[in-house]
């Protein structure tokens, strides 16, 4: 789907402009190995149960190693 957005690199300049202005992480998930996979997707834009499963694991680590999170909340230990 990615290859169809004809102005894909505005939208994440966009993105990335307003990260920068909210001083917040930009985790673009374009090339991670969850979207990269075809069988975490149930078409070509949303996310089966496994794929929102593993998506929701991999955010939930991230927010926890970023300090956005207390490990506690996120449920792990």
């Amino acid at each position: 789907m990615q290859a169809l957005e004809r102005n894909r690199g505005e939208v994440f300049a966009k993105f990335r402009e307003i990260a920068e202005r909210f001083q917040v992480p930009l985790w673009d998930y374009s090339d991670s190995p969850i979207c990269q996979s075809r069988g975490n997707f149930y078409n070509s834009q949303h996310l089966n149960a496994d794929g929102a499963e593993a998506f929701s694991a991999d955010l939930a680590k991230r927010l926890v190693e970023s300090g956005l999170l207390s490990p506690t909340k996120a449920g792990t230990k």
